[in-house]
């Protein structure tokens, strides 16, 4: 069993490493839950809406939302190189531990967004060292997105950090659709930063962690050539953060600052 410098509940997270040392302690552990050519990841036996095959890719992939911004910034992941063999073998259609072709309203459109994410801001780590064979099948599985329906919540924004990611690249993505998908967020805007999780949605934490979080990464991304778009982003994500902070404490400070 690795052995720890603390266990995550005695990490200050004050700090850029204490941050950095976050990510280790909730992600390194999984390492020895995955499967034999690193693709899947198994915790335990739940319940799901989904297959075992997908919830064993979701295993695998829902830690890169950390990982990748811990490389991305300069940080150190060991197992790095067992991650990119999981997604070579993950995309490769020829292999045993293939993620497969999806569907409409397949909780792998949610996954993809992970991928999306890590192309977008660590290519060099991600995509570069690939062959160009894993190169052509990781864009080909990530581009199934295109063709398949997803919920219209704030899944539709999978499909654009999916797109900014094959963007990065250099890569063929659609452009339209990616736009028709953040059209149709502005339906779901409500008043002074918040969103319903689409049209006539609940309104609850998915404001925040999906929705504005999605939207001020294209805020980032996008600054330069969309500048409209990503200032209302901005500005509608200070909004919220003044209403939000008062989820966590009654005497939380009057604001809250969003950096991007």
């Amino acid at each position: 069993m690795r052995k720890f410098p603390l266990a995550i509940h005695d990490n200050s997270l004050k700090t850029r490493v204490d941050i950095q040392q976050a990510v280790k302690q909730l992600c390194e552990p999984l390492m020895e839950k995955c499967s034999p050519d690193f693709a899947h990841v198994h915790i335990g036996n739940t319940g799901a809406s989904y297959s075992q095959s997908t919830a064993l890719m979701e295993g695998f992939s829902r830690p890169l939302w950390g990982i990748a911004p811990l490389v991305a910034g300069g940080g150190e992941y060991e197992h790095w190189d067992s991650i990119l063999q999981g997604i070579k073998n993950g995309t490769n259609p020829d292999h045993e531990e293939f993620w497969g072709c999806i569907t409409d309203y397949d909780q792998k459109i949610v996954e993809m967004a992970a991928y999306g994410l890590t192309l977008a801001i660590t290519p060099e780590n991600l995509y570069d060292p690939l062959n160009e064979g894993e190169k052509r099948n990781l864009v080909n599985w990530l581009s199934q997105i295109h063709s398949y329906k997803a919920h219209d919540c704030n899944w539709l924004l999978f499909l654009v950090v999916v797109n900014l990611g094959l963007k990065r690249i250099g890569v063929s993505y659609d452009e339209n659709q990616m736009e028709r998908h953040l059209d149709r967020i502005e339906d779901y805007y409500l008043h002074n930063g918040w969103y319903s999780d689409g049209v006539g949605g609940h309104c609850d934490y998915y404001t925040s962690f999906a929705i504005h979080y999605y939207c001020l990464l294209y805020a980032k991304w996008m600054e330069k050539e969309d500048p409209t778009r990503s200032h209302k982003y901005k500005e509608r994500a200070r909004l919220f953060a003044k209403d939000f902070i008062h989820w966590f404490s009654n005497d939380a400070l009057p604001s809250l600052m969003v950096v991007v």
